[in-house]
């Protein structure tokens, strides 16, 4: 037992104890017979499940008819750009990363959300419907804007962590 600093009441001296730890993925997933690598599966098919049902939404509220400017795709995979920048800097470089939120939101979000074959498939219209010029742009626009998104991504996450 110890007095309080104040004179006070004596109390019994408790050692402090490590605040309860947070939600574990791999603890959680071996009390259920999961390996790190169906964990990591199931990590992928979740984001990708939210990744896509997103991709959708903006699919079907931004449509294209065949041969215009594809404002959904071009959205989604410069968001996805932007954000899996982002995600990729800070889950490296700012916080100490686990073994899930990469595969979670990087693989899994980010590649369900930006498509590449949406991209060339909506180039190649553009093309075929006698706008060369239009499918040409649509590619270069789509290249230099997703790797600007990336920067940016890289960027933002960097200035918040260093100042």
């Amino acid at each position: 037992m110890r007095r309080s600093q104040a004179g006070g009441e004596s109390r019994a001296a408790h050692p402090r104890q490590a605040p309860p730890a947070g939600f574990r993925p791999a603890t959680w997933a071996a009390r259920r017979g999961l390996t790190a690598v169906q964990l990591r599966a199931a990590a992928i098919l979740a984001g990708g499940a939210v990744g896509a049902v997103v991709r959708a939404g903006v699919a079907e509220g931004l449509p294209a008819e065949a041969g215009d400017w594809p404002w959904g795709t071009f959205l989604a995979n410069q968001v996805g750009a932007l954000l899996l920048a982002w995600l990729a800097t800070e889950l490296t470089e700012v916080v100490v990363p686990t073994r899930f939120w990469q595969p979670l939101l990087g693989t899994g979000f980010c590649g369900a959300l930006t498509t590449f074959s949406a991209f060339q498939v909506e180039t190649i219209q553009i093309a075929r419907h006698d706008r060369p010029g239009l499918a040409a742009v649509y590619a270069a626009v789509s290249i230099a804007a997703g790797m600007a998104c990336a920067v940016a991504g890289t960027v933002y996450a960097r200035r918040r962590a260093y100042g």
